[in-house]
């Protein structure tokens, strides 16, 4: 599927634009493989079409930021943001209360030097303010205190009374004026008062509006369920019924739900509101009865304003390996981090802090939480936006943890483990000290005897060397990548000592006693602070029968190099977890990049080929590479983690930072 980055001259809103397959798909001859291929897009635009964990309870999954999950469609987003919201707060009180105690430097004071009524004056890169004197150089302040105000285009907003049902297709959409007569609208109605909802035919209610837009104006919409019943989902379509970005409520609680996009394009749009799930928008948008299902249903307030967005643009200046961390607070929705191409690096509208480890000083507990590990020296860009008001930002920078004199171990534990899972959090279902089976309970599901386990460790460890050491060493810009990969089969077990992680290969689901998962990590750990974490290769579900789109026995051709696939597959998860606690997130499986930290494309991590059978001529090697993010993840941009990996595994300083 062709797609393409769209990001306006005012450089904050940048959004994946899927060119529109659902206006046709109504007429697909397999109603299931319509709703899959109406599911994907709902995907590859950031939603959840799963039912979340109501309030109150726990998630209904691994934390999928921290997880490879057996299938990905099943990730309970929501209930983990309430989560990791709530835990990022928390985190940030505990990070104030060391910062205070520790009598860190006073942070650079730094004002928005536009007035609280003024938009225009830096909102590109080319008109970016400066923060000087900050950095990681002798005579820089690694820490900055950023305040200023948001002032987008006053406009007025005019009620409007309720509509007639039925409105929920382009042919029915009701007409809103905006752009002709008016800038911005609100107006109250109900999701399940039409024929289609609970009521009626039950193929889910939606309510469409219509807008007139110019180039270059943002859209904001605002949807409040009035009681909250409803979990809101919207939608935006161009006037060809092409499907341009959706939303919904990421916190499972009645929204509000809040969408904004910048047009590139004048002319006709439509805006739907519906249900978060099954789905949040129908399968045809001209066709009001093709939904697939009614979710949640009840009153909402909606308000759509069309006008001229601001965003604030900050410039810093960063040295290769430095490790960037931002979050605000205040009006202000959205981060996005630029490299010095104007490359968007990370684009943030949620604040996940609460997967970064203890060690990590990268600060958080605000609206959104960005962080960037430099690449390349130079001047790179903060751009703060969305909403009207004031805001409050703190922004740090600091030199990876990885540089310390001693070299990253890596642990490749294959004998089995003692692992206390409350180290996953919510994850665990038996919170407590659990005991993981080895790698010798596995053998015989593949085949192997134990006469075959030397070769199959030696596979999987010269596997996560190639991934984890010389293809990061050959790749990154960081001269000095540094690691040890060692394992239980030939080294002695020397985790617990400083600057030793490991990575437990072996055990099931049951003995892990967590949610369903391939494999887990403690943390995501941008710059490698924390340098003694665990994760779990769990092997129940690889070493299944055959015929379990999970299991390796499946793609083992009768001709294969058995031991060498397994020894790829097995290596390639390994170090997809190892790479969470070395800096990275989970990148798209629907990108066409093949990455190591793709979120759940197994065909790919287990290094399938076109003929999809393992230990064959054509398995593909994977690798850490830049690919876009998962979207519903809550970033955007594009993560380089073979140079987030590079700079976590850094012995010794890599370049003195000069001050700019």
């Amino acid at each position: 599927m062709k797609r393409r980055w769209t990001m306006g001259a005012a450089l904050g809103a940048v959004v994946l634009v899927v060119p529109g397959m659902l206006a046709t798909s109504a007429a697909a001859s397999d109603p299931d493989e319509t709703r899959r291929e109406a599911q994907r897009q709902a995907a590859e635009l950031g939603l959840q079409t799963t039912p979340p964990a109501a309030p109150g309870e726990g998630p209904r999954s691994a934390n999928p930021y921290l997880s490879l999950l057996p299938d990905p469609s099943t990730a309970d987003y929501i209930g983990w943001n309430r989560v990791l919201r709530a835990a990022g707060e928390e985190r940030a009180k505990k990070l104030a209360k060391k910062n205070a105690a520790a009598r860190v430097r006073q942070p650079l004071s730094v004002r928005d030097a536009e007035s609280a009524t003024e938009y225009g004056d830096n909102d590109s890169v080319a008109t970016a303010q400066r923060v000087k004197d900050f950095g990681t150089g002798k005579r820089d302040n690694p820490r900055a205190h950023v305040t200023g105000a948001l002032a987008p285009e006053p406009v007025e907003t005019v009620t409007l009374p309720r509509g007639a049902e039925d409105d929920g297709a382009i042919p029915l959409a009701r007409a809103t004026w905006i752009d002709q007569e008016r800038a911005s609208i609100r107006t109250e109605a109900s999701i399940g008062d039409g024929p289609h909802g609970s009521a009626g035919d039950q193929t889910g209610d939606f309510d469409f509006y219509r807008l007139e837009a110019t180039a270059g104006k943002t859209l904001t919409i605002d949807v409040v369920a009035a009681d909250g019943l409803l979990l809101p989902g919207i939608a935006l379509y161009d006037g060809q019924g092409q499907l341009v970005t959706a939303g919904q409520d990421m916190t499972g609680l009645g929204g509000p739900v809040h969408l904004s996009y910048q047009f590139e394009e004048a002319g006709t749009y439509y805006v739907s509101v519906g249900s978060a799930y099954p789905l949040p928008f129908p399968i045809n948008p001209f066709d009001s009865g093709s939904g697939i299902g009614v979710g949640t249903e009840g009153p909402y307030t909606v308000t759509l304003t069309v006008a001229t967005a601001d965003l604030d643009v900050y410039a810093v200046d960063l040295a290769p390996g430095d490790v960037l961390g931002a979050t605000v607070r205040g009006s202000a929705r959205k981060l996005s981090v630029f490299d010095p191409d104007g490359v968007l690096v990370q684009g943030s509208g949620l604040d996940v802090s609460a997967v970064l480890p203890a060690d990590s000083p990268l600060p958080g507990g605000g609206n959104a939480t960005a962080d960037h590990v430099a690449a390349v020296g130079g001047r790179h860009y903060i751009a703060i936006s969305d909403e009207a008001g004031d805001y409050d930002a703190t922004v740090e920078v600091y030199r990876a943890g990885g540089e310390r004199p001693e070299t990253q171990t890596i642990f490749l534990d294959f004998d089995g483990a003692r692992v206390n899972n409350r180290i996953f959090g919510a994850a665990a279902l038996v919170p407590g000290v659990r005991e993981l089976s080895g790698l010798d309970a596995f053998l015989g599901n593949w085949g192997l005897t134990p006469a075959d386990r030397p070769a199959l460790v030696e596979a999987v460890t010269r596997t996560v060397r190639d991934n984890l050491s010389r293809e990061v060493a050959d790749g990154s810009t960081n001269p000095r990548v540094d690691v040890r990969i060692t394992n239980s089969e030939d080294d002695p077990d020397t985790f617990g000592r400083p600057g030793v992680s490991r990575v437990i290969v072996g055990g099931t689901i049951e003995e892990a006693g967590i949610f369903s998962a391939v494999g887990i990590a403690q943390s995501i750990d941008p710059g490698n602070f924390d340098r003694a974490e665990t994760a779990l290769v769990l092997l129940d579900q690889m070493s299944a029968p055959a015929g379990n789109v999970l299991s390796l026995n499946t793609y083992v051709a009768d001709d294969a190099d058995k031991i060498a696939f397994l020894g790829e597959a097995i290596g390639n998860v390994v170090s997809h977890e190892a790479g969470h606690y070395l800096g990275n997130y989970h990148t798209s499986d629907l990108s066409g990049v093949t990455s190591l930290m793709d979120t759940g494309h197994l065909f790919d991590l287990f290094g399938l080929g076109p003929d999809l059978m393992g230990g064959t001529a054509d398995d593909v090697d994977n690798r850490f590479t830049s690919d876009r993010y998962e979207e519903t993840q809550g970033f955007s941009g594009l993560e380089n983690n073979l140079d987030r990996t590079g700079y976590a595994l850094t012995r010794g300083r890599t370049l003195l930072p000069a001050r700019h």
